[in-house]
C-alpha cells in the first residue's frame, strides 16, 4: 500500500462507452448497426456506461488508472447513467 494522488482526468476518449444491456460488454459498429460480439446480437437500446482514466502520481512516479461503472458509480455517488 503506499499513498498516491489522483492529479489529471484523462477525458480525450470520453468518460463513458455505449454497452449491451445484457452483459455491459462495449457495442461494436455505428449507431444504425450495433451489436454485441459477446451476446452475438444486434442492440438496438445500448446503455452508457462509465469509463474513466486519470492519472496517479506518488513520490517515485505518475501511472494511468481506469475507472469502470460502478467503481465510479461509488466515487461519483450517482447510479448508472440511462
Amino acid at each position: 500500500m503506499c499513498n498516491a494522488n489522483a492529479t489529471n482526468l484523462l477525458l480525450d476518449c470520453g468518460w463513458y462507452y455505449q454497452a449491451c444491456p445484457r452483459c455491459s460488454k462495449k457495442v461494436a459498429g455505428d449507431s444504425d448497426d450495433l451489436w454485441c460480439t459477446k451476446c452475438e446480437t444486434k442492440v438496438v437500446m445500448p446503455v452508457a456506461r462509465f469509463l474513466v482514466r486519470f492519472e496517479v502520481q506518488d513520490h517515485t512516479d505518475t501511472a494511468i488508472f481506469v475507472a469502470l461503472d460502478s467503481e465510479v458509480q461509488n466515487l461519483v455517488r450517482q447510479p448508472q447513467l440511462s
